[in-house]
């Protein structure tokens, strides 16, 4: 099976690198970016970001079995958006609507609707990194 990480964090990376590591599969590890958003930004990714990152990483994104994001969710709304139909699991490490700023139009009601259809996706997993991320997301 063939995985990419999606994160901007060095210990989210470790972990699944050690998790991939004892469990056999094959491991690819981007940072995330759209290409073009610079500094802060990039952690608010709002539909036109997540389109941008879909236009300009898609075909890489395409040759993998499955995508794991994690340390910021909303990296995960690059795949929900685009209705990814390979296997997504979305690892919340630091709020699952994170955003960097209040002036960034992030997090807005279309990304609480993807959050939400979740539930109906059988491709996609979200897990909590600590009791408090599952309680912030169900509240």
């Amino acid at each position: 099976m063939k995985v990419l990480h999606l994160s901007f964090h060095q210990g989210c990376q470790n972990d699944i690198q050690y998790i991939s590591e004892k469990l056999g599969f094959e491991l690819e590890f981007m940072t995330f970016t759209d290409g073009v958003t610079k500094d802060n930004e990039i952690y608010n990714i709002t539909k036109e970001r997540a389109q941008i990152a879909w236009d300009n990483y898609k075909d890489y994104y395409n040759k993998f079995d499955c995508i794991i994001t994690s340390d910021t969710a909303p990296i995960s709304r690059v795949f929900l958006q685009h209705n990814w139909s390979k296997k997504l699991i979305i690892w919340i490490c630091n709020r699952f609507d994170y955003c960097h700023g209040s002036n960034s139009g992030f997090p807005d009601e279309e990304y609480y609707d993807l959050i939400r259809s979740v539930k109906n996706r059988k491709n996609v997993e979200i897990i909590g990194y600590t009791d408090f991320e599952n309680y912030y997301a169900n509240y």
